[in-house]
């Protein structure tokens, strides 16, 4: 058994099916032949189509296998497209805005950083506008050079203000990779093809690139005789021009090119929008820079591991797990003896985010506790030493087994108390010699002052010498060498240990070397191989507050803001829908989940296992429930005056139920019983197959009942089902509580008669006896002071746990501080334009670049040594090699805002002209210490640029706010290397 187990958990989901590429564990892969798929019928033809992995063996996933085996194809097979291909060189180099040039599919959506984690989240909705690929390339300048950019606005539709992308692209190569996209099957299948005389056409609706006439002209001339031109350069070049300095390189060539007309077109405007559900191809048209070329390959050096795959570590876990429960439910598996009765099983996320699983079972035959049974206590100390254990004997494993049980101090599980540190756990465990159950003193056993201060003293003396013994693992004292070096007896050692007790507590047999080892089950051990903490339950109800405060600690602060939300939306009048709405955003906003714990979600893996179902009786009055309407194909179907237009509830079934069930009280029936729409006396009760046990009653479950108004039938549940109700409290609603208990413990038939038109407290003291016989059925007698204590302490739980919470985090927080960002919360004053008191931000302006005729007059009427600077400044930052600064100086009148304006120009030009940039965004900042010089370059300020407040104490620089901080770190995050300090 041992060795099956560990054969099936040695392997992960590694196995590759050849049709649809999924890794699979090795038990949902069958492998098959070529022959053995031909023998059932199987064309070669279609096995070449569905088999795209080619090998010798071809293994097929249970999901494949079927499709394949009646002749289909599977929907996930490699074959429909969805295999990955090598991107090509000219669509690698593409940038997002020549991307959507050459696509047939544009995909308006506002994607938007989603904080600190740098994950990114659409908001609002996604349209997919098809649109014609040869009409956004016709739209390009008649001719173009590798290195020629133009700057084009996409818009969504032309009345727009705002561009949906503005970059700088490179006509070449859009044009380069559209000759290639052609040519590929997708693109032919679509008809998408690319009109060759689109060169020699105009489109009236496009800016013209040429900016005068005579450079029209020119451009004409140029392409008839080559012989001119050149002997055009050559006379240039021989006269002396005023500015001979024009003339250099290092400005960028082809200035026409680099105009200040770009162009602006909405190519999906007027384009009916298709749904992303009935487009077919919506991916592939989409992301051409994806789906093209040949598959891709993963680099053989690449390291993966199951860490790094947070879905493949969730699917492993779950299968261990379901391995395991395989063996726990084993009339020979670890609980021999004591077969499974009942099971709850909750996943719960620690704080790094790794899942781990509370399990609470129900033994059959197990004993229980009863303190004042001699014969109890034995039958659950020998039930104990049976099922737990803490030995640390390598004997029976290997230390590192052992070790996963050893528990390790964190600053979680300190906390102080009486001014030292203490485990929250009460680790070191106390030796003991045999497993015994220890109960605290009564109140008749008092102690003397001498008795507690000897008890307290030997308390003191067993806690210093267990600190110092848990720093050994590896000692070898005895429990009885342990008595004597505290200078006890057992009895006193007993005693001092019942002192401290509050409840009944099993204490394992544990020899010194094993105060820091966790209880385990030895076979789970052997075969899970992971740390686990396994307890035998004396006192139910401190089980339970232990196990919901434990599974629910995370979500604390979240039912504080749900409880508030739901306060605020009690006071206003909102609909059912709108409150559902509000809830469900406060939730979701409000969260925050690691990423297995999202991939339990998605892929619909239940966090919460119960082997019994639960059902929600509404018990309050009728006019503060809820009903749900009918479909409206069925609601067409009734008679206009029909008032039968809300679906059946329980209520209504518990009503229509037949008179052979008049003496069923309510909460029978729901607990009970099942309702169905028809008859089905050979399939049992599917929800229950797996229940062994069979509660006796005169209706049989295989012989339904038919209700009174025949809309379904009634059959006998052979496990109960768990109920959940309202809850009325007698101390605060004293009239609906007499009524709840009225509703659900006592038959009636008659809503508003038996339960409404009556005297409620009378009728219950007629009938008190009998409902608290059955209450007692369903509830339990200490539940009443479990709800007393939530009741207590409903309103100082949640801020008690969120201290405590925020408590653990202050102790990490300060190595995050450097990551810090101010407030994210939206500011209703800031929407709303409202003042506030602070100083509001100044926006920066965006750098605008002059029109092409006033840069080149600009440049012309530089002098020699302004030019030279210039064209060393552009020289400088092309190189970007490293920091510079430079002080312009002169008196009044010499040039120096002309000389600034005309670096400034030509610096724009140039990061403007790289391939993929966004001419609105800010590249560089002009920036001067007064007013004056500011307005004079078109500048900003130094104390406006920087936030800096106008008045400085003792010339020192306060330090900005975080907000103040961020927001222009933001704006000036395109500033490209050390332009910022230029």
């Amino acid at each position: 058994m041992k060795s099956n187990y560990e054969s099936k958990i040695k392997e992960g989901p590694t196995h590759i099916c050849s049709s649809c590429g999924g890794l699979w564990f090795e038990y949902s892969i069958r492998e098959f032949t070529i022959e053995m798929l031909t023998n059932k019928g199987l064309k070669k033809e279609f096995i070449d189509t569905v088999c795209c992995l080619k090998n010798t063996i071809i293994n097929l996933c249970a999901t494949c296998r079927k499709d394949i085996i009646l002749n289909k194809v599977p929907t996930l097979c490699l074959s429909n497209g969805l295999a990955f291909y090598e991107i090509p060189n000219c669509l690698k180099i593409l940038t997002e805005l020549e991307e959507r040039l050459i696509s047939p599919r544009i995909p308006f959506m506002v994607i938007r950083s989603l904080g600190s984690c740098k994950q990114f989240g659409l908001k609002g909705n996604l349209v997919n506008v098809p649109m014609n690929v040869d009409t956004n390339v016709s739209i390009l300048p008649r001719s173009f050079s590798d290195t020629h950019t133009i700057q084009l606005k996409l818009m969504r539709q032309m009345k727009n203000k705002n561009a949906f992308m503005y970059e700088t692209i490179r006509p070449k190569v859009v044009h380069t990779a559209v000759k290639y996209l052609v040519e590929q099957a997708l693109y032919k299948d679509e008809g998408i093809v690319i009109s060759h005389d689109w060169i020699n056409e105009y489109s009236n609706e496009r800016e013209n690139f040429i900016i005068n006439d005579d450079d029209k002209k020119f451009d004409e001339d140029e392409n008839i005789n080559k012989d001119f031109e050149d002997e055009d350069e050559r006379n240039e070049c021989d006269d002396k021009p005023i500015n001979p300095s024009a003339t250099e390189t290092l400005l960028n060539d082809e200035v026409d090119d680099q105009n200040d007309v770009g162009i602006k077109f909405a190519p999906g405007e007027n384009n009916r929008p298709i749904s992303i559900l009935m487009d077919l191809k919506v991916d592939e048209l989409t992301f051409p820079k994806i789906y093209c070329g040949e598959q891709r390959k993963i680099k053989s050096n690449v390291k993966l591991t199951y860490g790094k795959d947070p879905v493949t570590c969730v699917r492993y876990f779950e299968q261990r797990l379901k391995c395991l429960w395989e063996i726990l439910l084993a009339s020979c598996g670890s609980f021999e003896g004591n077969g499974l009765e009942d099971k709850y099983i909750r996943v719960e996320f620690q704080v790094r985010g790794s899942q781990h699983i509370h399990v609470l079972i129900w033994l059959k035959n197990a004993p229980k506790y009863d303190k004042n049974n001699p014969k109890s206590i034995e039958q659950c100390i020998e039930f104990i030493d049976k099922l737990i254990s803490v030995n640390a004997k390598l004997t029976e494993f290997s230390d590192e087994l052992i070790n996963l049980q050893r528990h390790k101090h964190s600053h979680t599980c300190k906390k102080h108390v009486k001014n030292r540190i203490k485990c929250r756990f009460g680790i070191p465990y106390f030796p003991i010699r045999k497993t015994m159950i220890l109960e605290p003193f009564t109140d008749d056993e008092k102690f003397t002052k001498k008795e507690r201060e000897e008890i307290s003293k030997n308390k003191q003396n067993v806690i210093k010498e267990l600190e110092n013994i848990s720093k050994d693992k590896d000692n070898s004292l005895t429990f009885e060498e342990f008595l004597e070096h505290v200078n006890m007896n057992e009895e006193e050692y007993i005693k001092m240990i019942r002192s401290e007790l509050e409840k009944a507590k099993v204490f394992l047999k544990r020899a010194p070397n094993e105060i820091r080892i966790n209880a385990y089950n030895p076979m789970i051990m052997s075969l899970h191989r992971a740390n686990m903490d396994i307890q035998f339950i004396l006192v139910p109800y401190a089980c339970l507050t232990y196990c919901v405060n434990y599974i629910s600690k995370s979500e604390n602060g979240m039912s504080k803001l749900l409880r508030e939300a739901f306060n605020e939306l009690q006071k206003g009048n909102h609909t059912v829908k709108e409150r559902l709405r509000v809830l469900a955003n406060k939730f979701l906003n409000s969260s925050e989940i690691s990423a297995q714990e999202a991939v339990y979600h998605i892929l619909s893996i239940p966090l919460s296992i119960n082997s019994r179902s639960t059902i929600f009786i509404n018990t309050n009055r009728p006019e503060n429930r809820i009903s749900m309407v009918k479909s409206d194909e069925i609601l067409q179907k009734l008679d206009p005056d029909s008032k039968d237009i809300f679906v059946q509830g329980l209520i209504d079934m518990y009503v229509n139920r037949p008179d052979d069930m008049k003496n069923v009280c309510f909460v029978d029936f729901a607990s009970l019983y099942n309702v169905t729409k028809r008859i089905a006396y050979n399939d049992g009760i599917a929800e229950n197959s797996d229940d062994e046990e069979v509660i006796d009653n005169e209706f049989d479950e295989f012989n339904p009942l038919k209700m009174k108004n025949s809309k379904g039938w009634i059959k006998r549940r052979t496990k109960q089902k768990i109920i959940r109700f309202r809850n009325f409290q007698l101390h605060q609603d004293p009239e609906n509580y007499y009524r709840e208990q009225l509703m659900l413990f006592h038959p009636w038939n008659n809503e508003q008669k038996d339960l409404i038109d009556i005297n409620h407290e009378e009728v219950f003291e007629s009938y008190k006896d009998s409902i608290r016989k059955k209450r007692s059925e369903y509830v339990h007698h200490e539940a009443n002071k479990f709800e007393k204590a939530v009741e207590e302490n409903k309103e100082t739980e949640d801020d008690s746990d969120i201290d405590d919470t925020n408590n653990e985090y202050d102790q990490d927080k300060n190595e995050f501080f450097i990551y810090k960002t101010g407030n994210n919360e939206g500011d209703i004053f800031l929407e709303r334009g409202i003042n506030t008191h602070t100083k509001k931000v100044e926006h920066f302006n965006v750098p605008k670049i002059i029109p092409n005729i006033e840069y080149q007059e600009i440049m012309r009427n530089l002098n020699d040594s302004q030019i030279k600077y210039t064209l060393n400044v552009m020289n400088l930052i092309k190189n970007g090699d490293e920091q510079f600064f430079h002080f312009i100086n002169g008196g009044a009148g010499v040039g120096k805002s002309t000389l600034i304006k005309a670096v400034y120009q030509s610096i724009l030009r140039f990061y403007n002209s790289l391939p993929g940039s966004n001419p609105e965004t800010i590249h560089v900042a002009l920036c001067a210490p007064t007013g004056k010089a500011a307005a004079l370059i078109g500048g900003m300020t130094l104390n406006s640029f920087l936030s800096l407040p106008v008045n400085q104490c003792k010339h020192k620089l306060v330090k900005l706010n975080s907000d103040v901080s961020n927001r222009i770190g933001v704006k000036s995050k395109h500033f490209p290397g050390d332009s910022f300090r230029h």
